[in-house]
């Protein structure tokens, strides 16, 4: 399982070079992520449904600022959480991206180039296929604040129209800093606010026929120098509010406006690149119960996210349940299932105190409405609290 999510993981770092076409003149159909930035194997294992969870590790800050609150007076520290995840379908297709690479490297004509284009094509063709990489070296936290150094990376290919040779490619990647803090104002009410500064690089095109003919150099069509590359920041902010009623079960709503009016950037001065894409702002709306069943923990969220944007509303639904075990000698055992636009969802954690374990099975819908695509993913989190 390790070698595998290594090998995966590379393949994401080392594409993210790769996918970068810049001659195709039309962007993608290939929807945005939620939430664009941070998202991990728990929440993932709980459909994304995460806005009330009590405030307890890294993923919090990245679904709501105001689980900083609920943290302890003490510091908290983790390095080098790793995570990684794909579909299925996903290795052998990235691999085969790489050889057409070569080929038309390799190739003199321009037939080979076009013959090595469509044979990748011919042999994907219907496929979506997505490989994400998230490496967190260092975040620190304590009641009232976080901290975290973030990068990931995202790539994703899509081969979906049969009767017209292309492939669109949709490839991300962010790295800066996030902070949060949190305050409970009044009783039961916790308001919090998260800032982010990153640098940014991406692409979001199509490549068609046309464009492997353009080009006397593979070079000229997936270099670095073609992506969009710039700095900016956002913010988040957000609240729960935990009802006095039926203490037996703690009743949260909570509610999160995340990349206020949109998180900017500006570009870098580049021969090719331009402006990196936004991050488009998502309001999000949710109700969890979070009940103590003897010596298990209970957590159940339904939430819907991206309210502000107009597309189906199954895409912007969300729920899921975790039970959290009591510590059997050495490690702590969660189990946690959901459904995440129409999809179903699923993961376990094995918590060793200072070693955690966290793995993920989840679907998503890759089409821009409701039941187009469906996809599932399966991926891995490792990191080291203390």
């Amino acid at each position: 399982m390790t070698r595998s999510l290594l090998r995966h993981i590379g393949l994401a770092i080392t594409l993210f070079g790769i996918l970068a076409p810049t001659l195709a003149s039309a962007q993608t159909s290939i929807p945005d992520r939620y939430p664009n930035l941070g998202a991990g194997a728990r929440p993932l294992g709980m459909g994304s449904a995460f806005i009330t969870m009590p405030g307890s590790d890294i993923n919090g800050q990245f679904y709501n600022p105001a689980s900083a609150d609920d943290f302890h007076q003490d510091w908290e520290f983790e390095v080098m959480d790793i995570f990684g995840q794909a579909d299925s379908k996903s290795y052998s297709v990235f691999k085969d991206l790489r050889n057409m690479a070569k080929d038309i490297s390799n190739s003199s004509t321009t037939n080979g180039k076009v013959s090595a284009f469509q044979t990748f094509f011919n042999q994907h063709v219907g496929q979506f296929v997505e490989i994400d990489s998230r490496i967190i070296p260092y975040a620190m936290r304590r009641k009232h604040f976080t901290g975290t150094v973030i990068a990931e990376a995202n790539t994703v290919l899509s081969m979906r129209n049969p009767a017209f040779p292309n492939i669109q490619m949709k490839g991300t990647g962010d790295g800066g800093i996030f902070l949060s803090t949190a305050w409970e104002l009044f009783e039961g009410f916790q308001a919090g606010v998260a800032a982010k500064a990153l640098y940014r690089m991406n692409i979001d095109t199509t490549v068609t026929t046309a464009d492997i003919i353009a080009q006397s150099k593979l070079q000229n069509i997936i270099g670095l120098k073609q992506w969009n590359k710039g700095i900016g920041g956002g913010a988040d902010i957000g609240a729960k509010y935990t009802l006095p009623i039926w203490d037996s079960w703690a009743p949260v709503l909570g509610a999160v406006w995340q990349d206020i009016g949109d998180t900017r950037f500006k570009a870098f001065k580049s021969q090719n690149g331009g402006t990196p894409s936004r991050i488009k702002q998502s309001v999000t709306t949710a109700i969890g119960v979070h009940p103590e069943l003897a010596d298990f923990r209970l957590h159940i969220e339904f939430s819907a996210s991206q309210l502000n944007q107009d597309m189906d509303f199954l895409l912007k639904t969300h729920g899921g349940v975790e039970l959290e075990c009591p510590r059997l000698g050495i490690f702590k055992l969660s189990l946690r299932t959901g459904v995440n636009q129409g999809y179903p969802t699923g993961g376990a954690t094995l918590d060793f105190e200072h070693v955690k374990l966290t793995l993920l099975a989840y679907g998503e819908e890759a089409g821009l409405v409701k039941r187009e695509k469906g996809i599932y993913h399966y991926g891995a989190e490792l990191n080291f609290p203390f």
